[in-house]
């Protein structure tokens, strides 16, 4: 009754921790390629939980007791690798010396170090996440086994100690995996459904919903803004690109649209949109007037050159572009004026970029 006891209070320290710090950490999660500062940190946490469950171990009797340290470096090693799996291990033997320097401490660098030096092979030479949890499972109870052969030489003891360790160990592990695991998807997937509610599926810009978003946030503290440049595009006949070559080749002219947007803006975060059919919207904060209009004549000089291929070499395709810039232009003013000069570049011959800096009131 003892041992069940205090399995469920561990179990319950495990996945609660487990928990709120794979929330907590949801902006910055533990991968494989996770920067340094990600993995020590994560390392530290899972070291910190190996500590907790170490202080809340399991009493088998009144002599003996066995704790499920090992398994958050387990979890670390599966999720990240080798960094964060040295750091919980170096603070899980740290952790030990707080109750007392005597030859259970020393065992314990043995048993923590071997584990390591353990799940260091299996991570390299498994690929799997559910063989390399087993493996390193077995490996704990492998380990455990030999700490009980040659530092305990009890074989009573070792008899009724190992299948407890064994059972523990190996449901404490699949349980640990599965919450990190189920947590982990959880929020993969909230993340990709919160990308796909804002992102048009053609040419994975931003849709107009999050250009409204975009823009109001941007707009809704004018203390803040110190310039906003908007660039209205849209392709030069679009219709007839369809009718003449089939609905397949203009979806493509949009993706390599799209593709060529990205482009040249990647460096400046999430600034283009697809409003809707053959319209697009660049929305660039704190950049100067004439870098505006230098970004928008790239992307027609770049239009006309490389997008004409994709339906026929013979048929030129063009984009034409209207620009707006605050504080030239004012906040309010500032679609409506884009897109003016986006239709006097259509009425002016298209293939252009035209704008307007005169202060409208």
């Amino acid at each position: 009754m003892e041992f069940a006891k205090d399995f469920f209070v561990n179990i319950c320290i495990l996945t609660s921790y487990l928990f709120v710090y794979t929330i907590l950490t949801k902006q910055s999660p533990l991968y494989r390629d996770s920067p340094l500062k990600v993995k020590i940190m994560a390392g530290a946490s899972h070291g910190f939980l190996g500590n907790m469950l170490m202080y809340f171990s399991i009493h088998i009797n009144d002599m003996m007791m066995i704790d499920l340290r090992n398994i958050p470096i387990i979890v670390s090693f599966i999720f990240g690798g080798w960094v964060p799996g040295l750091v919980s291990t170096l603070l899980v033997i740290g952790g030990r010396f707080l109750y007392g320097i005597n030859q259970y401490a020393i065992h314990s660098i043995f048993n923590m170090s071997t584990m390591f030096l353990l799940y260091v092979v299996l991570d390299r030479c498994i690929a799997r996440r559910s063989f390399k949890l087993i493996s390193m499972c077995l490996g704990s109870v492998f380990v455990f086994s030999i700490y009980f052969v040659f530092f305990i030489q009890h074989t009573d003891l070792s008899r009724s100690i190992l299948p407890i360790y064994i059972i523990a160990s190996f449901l404490g592990c699949l349980l640990a995996y599965s919450v990190k695991w189920y947590l982990r998807h959880t929020q993969n997937l909230f993340k990709r459904y919160n990308q796909e509610l804002r992102t048009d599926h053609l040419t994975q810009l931003g849709n107009v919903r999050f250009f409204d978003q975009k823009f109001n946030q941007l707009t809704e503290d004018i203390v803040d803004l110190l310039t906003l440049s908007v660039i209205m595009l849209d392709i030069d006949h679009f219709k007839k690109i369809n009718d003449t070559f089939g609905h397949d080749k203009g979806d493509e002219i949009l993706k390599q649209f799209g593709y060529q947007i990205r482009g040249l803006t990647k460096s400046y975060g999430e600034v283009a949109f697809r409003k809707g059919g053959e319209e697009f919207c660049i929305l660039l904060p704190n950049f100067t007037f004439e870098e505006a209009l230098q970004l928008s004549e790239d992307i027609r000089c770049e239009t006309e050159r490389s997008l004409s291929v994709v339906v026929n070499r013979k048929q030129a395709v063009t984009v034409s572009i209207g620009v707006a810039h605050y504080p030239e232009v004012t906040v309010k003013q500032l679609l409506k004026t884009a897109d003016n000069m986006l239709y006097q570049a259509k009425r002016n011959g298209r293939n252009r970029v035209e704008y307007e800096k005169k202060e409208q009131k």
